[in-house]
């Protein structure tokens, strides 16, 4: 029986393929895992932040106290403290927002530094974009509610044997969710806006709105910073009404300068200020309210600066997106009032729980609603947004 061997010259293109079809999956595992190292990154920049931190602080305190680092971490991102306290201590059980918006620079440094590491290549779709920009946010949010479990001091005071009420003690703390939530919005919207205007900018309609939404809003903070930048070393009883005053001296200036524009702006755009237990502070109500007239004129301009600033911005939405149709104006309004919106949410120093009486005190505590904020912020950019989008066809008319 005779046999014969047939030898097939192999198929080179199979195999390129089929090599080609294993990059793909090897990328795609990669890929999988950039938002966990993006996360990741930004999260060990902050560990050492706080690390360094800690440290300093418990050099200036010559050892007392036991700082928690990752208390430090969970602050650095406005993260509300939980309180609770056992024996003779003020406190049963609290929460304190420490509203201190300049904190938010250190962990938005941390997650650009991170995302233009991690992404240098270029992401090829908007889809893309917005789903590694969730993932990130995910991660970086499971892992500072990770964190929070962690985070708990407890400081036992050795006071209550004296009087017989048992050991005293303060635990200070973070709670999960709050944790989560907080992570999320700063790593979504950081590394959504980061990578959109690296690689998309001008190709899509919606979030060419919402960029537009982010310049604008940067553009009238700015300004609005400038101004009281100029009131705080000029006359700073301007902003006595804020119960903030004290803490314009010294190196805390620059956080009270930023604290005070971002109430200002706020105010301004139309959203409610509460200042201590009874007193709240907006720009409806600032007509007949008992604040200083020196606060009522520097709120009023700033009004006006923000109402033409979104006349000019209507304008250029007619010129920008005049393809579209007047619902341009509708969208760039709730694009812009959730940025207002999260203004009020992080800028919000405020103590809520059962307090003592002798603790019933809160003229610091200086909040705004976040949701009332939002929807007063889209109403007041639709209306002076529209004037600029109906008056500017009779402009350009004008100067042909």
């Amino acid at each position: 029986m005779d046999t014969k061997f047939e030898f097939k010259k192999p198929n080179f293109d199979n195999i390129k393929e089929n090599m080609r079809g294993f990059k793909e999956k090897i990328n795609l595992k990669r890929e999988g895992k950039q938002a966990l190292k993006v996360a990741g990154i930004a999260f060990v920049i902050l560990l050492i932040v706080s690390v360094i931190a800690s440290s300093v602080r418990r050099q200036f305190l010559d050892g007392m106290g036991n700082i928690n680092m990752f208390s430090i971490l969970l602050g650095l991102n406005l993260v509300g403290v939980r309180i609770r306290s056992n024996g003779m201590m003020m406190f049963s059980s609290s929460t304190i927002n420490i509203g201190i918006i300049i904190l938010l620079l250190i962990p938005i440094l941390a997650l650009v530094v991170a995302n233009i590491f991690i992404y240098r290549r270029k992401i090829e779709t908007i889809d893309r974009c917005v789903v590694e920009a969730l993932k990130v946010g995910f991660m970086y949010g499971l892992l500072l509610a990770i964190t929070s479990i962690f985070s708990t001091t407890r400081i036992n005071l050795g006071m209550g044997n004296m009087f017989g009420f048992g050991n005293s003690y303060i635990a200070i703390g973070y709670k999960f969710f709050p944790a989560f939530g907080n992570g999320f919005l700063i790593a979504f919207l950081t590394s959504a806006i980061l990578n959109y205007r690296k690689e998309f900018h001008g190709e899509y309609y919606t979030t060419d709105i919402i960029s537009d939404a982010v310049k604008e809003f940067l553009k009238l903070s700015l300004i609005i910073l400038v101004i009281t930048v100029i009131v705080v070393f000029t006359k700073n009883s301007t902003l006595y009404d804020f119960g903030l005053s004290d803490y314009s001296k010294g190196g805390a200036v620059v956080a009270y300068i930023v604290q005070m524009a971002a109430y200002l702006i706020t105010i301004a755009i139309g959203g409610i200020v509460h200042i201590g237990d009874s007193s709240s502070m907006s720009i409806f109500s600032i007509f007949n309210s008992a604040t200083f007239t020196d606060t009522k004129l520097l709120i009023r301009i700033i009004f006006c600066v923000f109402a033409i600033a979104m006349i000019f911005v209507g304008a250029n939405i007619y010129r920008n997106y005049r393809f579209e149709n007047r619902k341009t104006v509708l969208h760039f309004s709730i694009a812009f009032g959730f940025l207002v919106g999260l203004v009020a949410k992080f800028s919000s120093i405020s103590l809520s729980g059962s307090v003592m009486q002798n603790m019933s005190s809160m003229d610091l505590a200086v909040r705004a609603g976040t949701f009332t904020t939002f929807v007063i912020a889209i109403i007041s950019t639709v209306i002076f947004t529209e004037i600029g989008y109906r008056i500017a066809p009779h402009v350009d008319d004008l100067f042909r």
